[in-house]
């Protein structure tokens, strides 16, 4: 099945890499505008030239955005204030031991993991 996405605008966060990145590349493969964003400026950078480079004439930039608080959400959407598509990927986790991380690391992983916010 072809599936045409021209002239559509997706966002995909945490999108850097793995199936966030794997997301961003199908979705500009099949003509969207693609604005991918990650917490991590150089790993962001690193994913577009590889999507750019697997899929010459894609349409893709990147949004550095911390998506952990609600300041970096509005940077995202002042960025990108209009999509057709949104893909909510990004999520951190910590490892290190349970009762060893403090409670604002897992209120940092609860805001970052939570699909409500």
């Amino acid at each position: 099945m072809q599936i045409t996405l021209n002239d559509k605008v997706a966002v995909v966060t945490g999108a850097a890499q793995g199936i966030g990145w794997a997301i961003a590349k199908r979705l500009a493969e099949a003509g969207a505008e693609v604005v991918v964003n990650d917490l991590d400026a150089q790993r962001l950078t690193t994913a577009i030239a590889a999507l750019e480079a697997a899929i010459p004439g894609a349409k893709v930039r990147g949004a550095v955005a911390d998506l952990s608080s609600a300041a970096g959400c509005r940077e995202l959407v002042e960025y990108a204030p209009a999509c057709d598509i949104l893909v909510n990927n990004a999520a951190i986790y910590e490892t290190a031991d349970f009762f060893e991380l403090s409670d604002e690391t897992w209120q940092k992983v609860f805001n970052s993991n939570d699909s409500r916010s």
